[in-house]
């Protein structure tokens, strides 16, 4: 029943069955997340390291009925308990991304094998599949022996197990994806049924627009068997339906909220649901819901920050209504992000539930999970694990491990008449109570579901509740031990009226165990911190019975004092500190252990001083005194510089904060080029120092040797640097301070004078007078005329004047007869005079290649030039058909294009010639064609 009261005096929790019973060992071993484990063998939860998994979700682990692990996966691989991976152990069908990718499950009454049972991720097409691992192969560290079985596509990511009725098979269990039924396969010593038990629901999974993401959420059946439950991503429901153990069937599914009643649900725009963990109590009683919620406060695709509920709903009466109204938050908080709204949660095998939060290195634990409300007592930070690194899953197991029976005792206020209930009688056909008290005789036992008995003598006693259940495969025998204490009356002392120091705080502890806490302040826990004065009360519930207590805290006044504020000293100083006010009297402890009333400080630190007055009140300040020394440097000498140069000051010290300059800058190393004072102040740990320095600035001698010039090629060009009392180096290294140019080339000096140093450059270029030639004299025959060109050399880089013989002034000359040619070239620095000799020469035979017969007096005749030197001559002209036209050995006549009286066509003729020279006793012959132009 909701609100039961604990027994304040619970000591301990045995559960025992009548038939063969489960050890729990089997899930002794937990790998799971990044190279995450746990390990419950010593019955607390500690670090395991070792493991190979390295994946976002499910696992399953089997270990022995010792509590030894046997074997791992994680829906893909397959590692053996040498944690290698097990012999044709790779590839299997599950996913890194499936919520319960993977279960483990022995074949019954076989020492050897096992099933792997596998569901892929967002409903893929891979669906359900089965391996088998055989324990004995390879040495005993096993193998798979049959590798990824089809079994049913497509399905959702939960996948669950529980033990048949008949105590020894079981029901493996998956959700039908696209569609409204749950699946369940019989496991038994003949294998895996072939034809699953399929029961329709009225709730359809597959809704396109989600893309698969509704396949997503745990699936669990309670650990009596009686029960299942299945969260869907992304849905505004959890499916819970009754389970047939016997059968397989999955009836009556009624639907839970998985927007549970937050603040949220009546003032934002819209909420969603990241679903995710899953899982039942160990009396099958209760159920824990991991709810992610995204909520939306604007209109906006993302949502305005996420929050993470961990619920728990009381399933005593299978009734949509009922159930949502005993929801209560376990825990809540808000997040600026959604990592944490995707919890796994996985029953222990000491019957707490731990819940492991996305990238967290510790598992949050519900550690009574079959008690109501606050009293199932959640932490978020539980469990280390070590190095591992948690994702999102845990490992799966069949439910059936985690059964557990239980039963509630209240007490009435005398603390020795106490009421008696299991703590779920469902199911249960009858009961045998035994109170631990023979001397009450018959009272000592009873049959009734609900008895009350009462305590003869104050003393601890052991009560045990046989249950009996009967099903259609086998009657249950299940027996529950506790220990429970009867004694006298309570009296609650939470101390004496007290004083404390202002600002102090003091714990108030019930000196009484109680089923509930109400104090004065709201807070309803056993212990109660408080810091101001007040009158103080606490009422404790003990067996639905109250006890109060009151407490009255005054305060004392504090010596409060100050040390002043935090201080800096330059330099190699000292500082003196002391409290103000001054109390008297008191106790002084400073931090170096003296205890005079002031402290000379010689060194950085926190300092800090406690005065204890009369009353025992103390009060303590801090100063923080830094020593630190000026960051030193120099500028170096007062010095000077010439025009036109600079000097680089440095004032760059390791670690400085800042530099400011008289010239504003604030860099470490500046150049000064003007004549004044320089200072540089650095600052560094908060000191500061400056060093100045001061610039001359010395002229430079006056050196002008003038602008590059040219001169005419026999002049002369002086250069002057004459400075008083100064020092010259001209190119050549001569040292007076004037140099007389000769020739053309670069002239340079430099000046040295007060230590300053000038120099100048200056080209100088000779101008040439013109230099040039008109050739050997040359011979001139009659009828021949040629051009008369100058060749010069030199001087042509300025404008030139021409003056020839008769006066003319162009370049070139034509010369036509005999004679001698005079030409005088000049330039602005003079001129130049050339002759040649033209005399009457012999020319050779000379045959033109075309002629015009057309009257005009120009080039009528074709006949041969020149040949003075011949001494006979025959010339013959011929048509294209072969015949003569002209024929003559006259070398002066020619032919003027007639042949018998009519003018030739234009055209091309042959000539011959045959012709001797004077002094040559050969005969020559020639031939061309000559072309007739009309």
């Amino acid at each position: 029943m909701k609100g039961k009261i604990l027994p304040y005096l619970f000591i301990v929790f045995i559960s025992l069955h009548a038939i063969p019973a489960l050890s729990q060992k089997e899930t002794w071993n937990w790998y799971f997340g990044n190279n995450a484990g746990l390990s419950f063998s010593s019955g607390t939860p500690v670090p395991l390291p070792g493991g190979m998994t390295h994946t976002l979700e499910g696992t399953s682990v089997m270990s022995d009925a010792n509590g030894a692990l046997l074997f791992y996966t994680d829906g893909i691989t397959v590692w053996n308990r040498n944690h290698a991976v097990m012999l044709n152990g790779g590839g299997l069908l599950g996913d890194m991304s499936s919520t319960q990718s993977a279960l483990i499950i022995p074949k019954p009454l076989n020492d050897s094998l096992y099933f792997i049972f596998t569901v892929a991720a967002f409903a893929h097409p891979q669906g359900m599949c089965y391996s088998v691992v055989n324990l004995k192969a390879d040495g005993g560290l096993g193998a798979v022996i049959t590798k990824n079985v089809a079994m049913v596509t497509p399905v959702c990511e939960g996948l669950t197990a529980v033990k048949n009725c008949n105590g020894q098979d079981y029901w493996v269990v998956t959700r039908q994806f696209n569609g409204t039924e749950f699946y369940s396969w019989k496991v038994s010593s003949s294998g895996i049924s072939n034809i699953p038990v399929r029961s329709a629901t009225t709730n359809y999974i597959g809704n396109p627009f989600l893309l698969g993401t509704d396949a997503i959420g745990f699936l669990k059946v309670s650990p009596d068997g009686k029960k299942i439950a299945n969260l869907h991503h992304g849905l505004s429901y959890c499916e819970l339906g009754e389970f047939d153990n016997s059968t397989g069937a999955v009836t009556n599914v009624i639907k839970i909220a998985q927007i549970p009643p937050v603040p949220e649900r009546n003032t934002s725009l819209s909420i969603e649901t990241t679903s995710y963990g899953m899982e039942f109590s160990g009396d099958s009683r209760r159920l824990y819901l991991d709810l992610g919620l995204m909520i939306y406060d604007q209109s906006s695709p993302d949502p305005s920050y996420y929050k993470s509920t961990l619920n728990q709903y009381d399933l005593l009466v299978h009734d949509s209504v009922a159930i949502a109204n005993s929801h209560y938050f376990v825990d809540s908080f808000n997040s600026a992000n959604s990592n944490r709204l995707w919890n796994a949660l996985q029953m222990g095998p000491d019957g707490k539930i731990y819940s492991a939060s996305f990238l967290l290195t510790s598992l949050g634990c519900i550690r009574s999970p079959n008690l109501d409300g606050a009293f199932c007592d959640y932490q978020r930070s539980a469990v280390s694990i070590g190095t591992g690194v948690i994702q999102l899953g845990l490992p799966n197991f069949c439910t059936s491990y985690f059964n557990k029976k239980d039963f509630l005792v209240t007490a009435n206020c005398n603390a020795s008449t106490f009421s008696f209930e299991p703590s779920n009688p469902a199911g249960i056909d009858s009961v045998k109570w035994d109170f631990g008290e023979p001397v009450s005789g018959p009272a000592n036992n009873s049959t009734l579901m609900n008895p009350v008995h009462a305590y003869s003598a104050t003393g601890n006693y052991t009560v045990q509740l046989r249950i009996y259940s009967h099903s259609s495969c086998r009657n249950l025998i299940d027996t529950v031990q506790k220990i429970i204490a009867a004694g006298a009356i309570p009296v609650l002392n939470i101390g004496r009226d007290t004083a404390v120091c202002l600002h102090d705080s003091i714990t108030l502890t019930s000196d009484l165990t109680g089923s509930s806490y109400s104090w004065s302040t709201g807070a309803s826990t056993r212990s109660v911190r408080v810091t101001q004065a007040g009158r103080y009360w606490l009422q404790v519930n003990i067996n639905a019975c109250s006890y109060s207590d009151t407490i009255v805290i005054s305060d004392l006044a504090l010596p409060v004092f100050s040390l002043g504020r935090d201080t800096l000293v330059c330099g190699t100083g000292q500082l003196y500190i002391s409290p103000t006010p001054v109390y008297v009297p008191a106790t002084y402890s400073w931090s170096d252990n003296s205890s005079a009333n002031q402290l000379n400080v010689t060194a950085t630190g926190s300092y800090w001083l406690q005065i204890t007055d009369a009353s025992g009140c103390k009060y303590r300040d801090t100063v923080q005194v830094d020593l630190k020394p000026y960051p030193l440097f120099s500028l170096g000498r007062d010095t000077s510089i010439c025009s036109g140069d600079s000097l680089v000051l440095n004032a760059a010290v390791s670690g400085a904060t800042g530099y400011a300059w008289s010239t504003g800058q604030s860099v470490a190393i500046v150049k000064a080029a003007n004549a004044g004072n320089y200072w540089c102040e650095v600052g560094k740990d908060g000191c500061t120092y400056r060093d100045t320095l001061v610039l001359a600035v010395k002229p430079l001698p006056a050196v002008h040797l003038g602008r590059d010039t040219i001169i005419c090629e026999d002049k002369t060009y002086l250069l002057d640097a004459t400075n008083p009392s100064a020092i010259y180096d001209w190119q050549d290294h001569s040292t007076q301070s004037s140099f007389m140019v000769t020739s053309a080339g670069t002239y340079s000096v430099t000046v040295t004078m007060n230590g300053c140093r000038n120099a100048d450059t200056v080209l100088v270029k000779y101008q040439l007078k013109p230099h040039f030639s008109l050739g050997p004299d040359k011979e001139i025959c009659t009828g021949i005329t040629f051009p008369l060109t100058p060749q010069i050399t030199a001087g042509s880089d300025v404008p030139l004047n021409y003056l020839w013989q008769d006066g003319s002034t162009t370049p070139t000359y034509t010369v036509t007869q005999p004679g001698t040619y005079t030409l005088q070239i000049g330039n602005t620095c003079g001129t130049t005079t050339d002759q040649l000799v033209v005399t009457t020469g012999t020319c050779t035979l000379y045959i033109p290649s075309a002629f015009t017969p057309n009257g005009d007096g120009l080039n009528d005749l074709f006949r041969s030039l020149y040949g003075d030197n011949l001494v006979s001559f025959h010339m013959q002209i011929f048509n294209r058909n072969g015949e003569q036209v002209f024929g003559s050995k006259d070398r002066l006549k020619g032919w003027d294009g007639i042949y018998k009286g009519i003018a030739q066509p234009e055209g091309t003729f042959v000539w011959m010639l045959h012709y001797k020279v004077a002094g040559d006793p050969a005969e020559y012959m020639r031939k061309g064609t000559v072309t007739l132009i009309r």
